[in-house]
């Protein structure tokens, strides 16, 4: 399960980490199982463990190979966050769109000025745990039930699908929530989630009021049932595969107990989302007879 030890959040290096994150909001700060990753651009350019420190394979791959970095303290890192920004922004490839985009998704209803106002609060990426085969989520948090009361919400998990390649591992997607939803994982992704809320919380890296109690209440009440939203980016609404997903969404709630799939639609050009913004798989077929989108 991705939690951190009650011992490991007060290092004093996982603190210095923790500062530098709350002062550059294009870094997402990510549990894992007794270990931190840090995004940039859906990048990982730190990955902090319990017990062990920086793990410096971690700039040997990926768009960090042959970067030549020797960091081997969170000292180093920091001095050296510049230098990782600028190797993944001349390194990037559009295959890493996708994922650059959720980690927008999270920091606009997460730190940007509207996440107050959001009806979603999102706490992971990439989301996976070993009991849960090889289920991997792209994005998991909550939804407000009412957002002045944050007692009471419901588990939202996101798959997000960029431009033509959108179907792409989709059915895999669809297979994975069926997964968690057979095989009764739903509450352990629950547990997990509400955790790393939690100890997110703790950190003082998540602020849900501008008030002075905005640390005072807690979860204390999750809905039985959970959504799964399909999140489309800079996809052409006119694409046959609008259709063709949505229609693998019809086949896959038919199967579904414990998990309502949504679509989100544009909030005003943004990523907050809204739950005006977010419409059942009726709703969804309506919103494309509208636009006279193909086979709809």
């Amino acid at each position: 399960m991705r939690k951190l030890r009650n011992g490991f959040m007060k290092d004093t290096d996982l603190i210095k980490v923790v500062d530098i994150v709350k002062k550059y909001d294009t870094l997402l700060f990510c549990i894992r199982k007794d270990y931190i990753n840090i995004y940039y651009r859906g990048v990982s350019i730190l990955k902090f463990e319990d017990g062990i420190g920086v793990d410096q394979s971690n700039y040997n791959k990926g768009y960090l190979e042959n970067s030549l970095l020797n960091i081997s303290s969170i000292d180093e890192w920091i001095k050296n966050i510049g230098t990782l920004k600028n190797l993944v922004d001349t390194k990037i490839s559009k295959f890493q769109t996708e994922k650059e985009f959720q980690q927008l998704a999270v920091r606009t209803n997460t730190s940007s000025k509207l996440a107050l106002e959001s009806d979603y609060y999102f706490v992971d990426i990439e989301s996976i745990d070993t009991n849960m085969k090889k289920c991997r989520f792209d994005i998991v948090g909550f939804k407000w039930t009412n957002k002045k009361n944050i007692n009471k919400c419901q588990l939202s998990i996101v798959e997000m699908k960029y431009g033509k390649d959108a179907f792409d591992n989709m059915t895999k997607h669809f297979s994975d929530i069926l997964y968690l939803d057979v095989h009764s994982h739903l509450e352990d992704l629950k547990e997990q989630t509400l955790i790393q809320f939690r100890q997110l919380r703790e950190l003082g890296l998540i602020n849900l009021s501008s008030g002075a109690d905005k640390n005072a209440d807690d979860i204390k009440e999750l809905d039985d049932k959970a959504e799964c939203i399909i999140l489309f980016a800079d996809m052409n609404p006119k694409s046959e595969l609008t259709y063709r997903i949505y229609g693998e969404a019809i086949k896959t709630q038919s199967q579904l107990k414990n998990i309502e799939i949504k679509f989100a639609v544009s909030s005003f050009m943004g990523y907050a989302l809204f739950n005006q913004f977010v419409l059942d798989l009726y709703q969804f077929n309506d919103f494309c007879r509208s636009l006279k989108i193909k086979n709809f």
